[in-house]
């Protein structure tokens, strides 16, 4: 399932007081991300993924860089929000894949962004793919299977 989310960040939105967005999603394990950045941000805007209130999205442990990702460091699940970790580029595709399970409450995600400019509203594209369970476990795979095919076969004796 792709999950999409599409928006607008108004002029001097502040890192300190980001937009916040909140997409539903299935359960499941998040195996891609992608985050479009159009041209003209010029590096005065920001993006963030959020599950309940831990970052996952930028987060690697000592990153310098993804795409254009500010420095700092995350501890994935254990930390809260490090003000200092976002997206940010000009013109950018940030794509890259990942394994973070999403199974469990809150099935939703936050999406949080900024905008420093001072005259311009500026776009984001956010994506995120995620994987069923039965897609990842064969045996919940052949469950559903079993499942459906004795569905069929009650309504084929009827």
């Amino acid at each position: 399932m792709i999950f999409q989310d599409r928006f607008w960040v108004a002029p001097n939105t502040s890192d300190s007081n980001p937009l916040r967005r909140r997409i539903k999603v299935s359960p499941g394990i998040i195996h891609k991300v992608e985050v479009r950045i159009p041209g003209g941000h010029q590096g005065l805007t920001g993006v963030r993924i959020l599950h309940g209130e831990v970052l996952i999205f930028p987060s690697r442990s000592g990153a310098k860089t993804i795409g254009s990702v500010s420095p700092g460091t995350d501890t994935r699940g254990e930390a809260p929000v490090h003000p200092e970790l976002w997206f940010s580029g000009d013109d950018e595709k940030i794509e890259f894949n990942d394994y973070y399970d999403i199974t469990k409450d809150p099935l939703a995600l936050t999406i949080e962004a900024f905008n420093k400019d001072e005259e311009k509203d500026h776009e984001f594209i956010v994506r995120i793919y995620i994987l069923e369970e039965w897609q990842i476990n064969p045996w919940k795979a052949l469950e559903a299977l079993t499942e459906a095919i004795w569905e069929l076969s009650r309504k084929i004796e009827i």
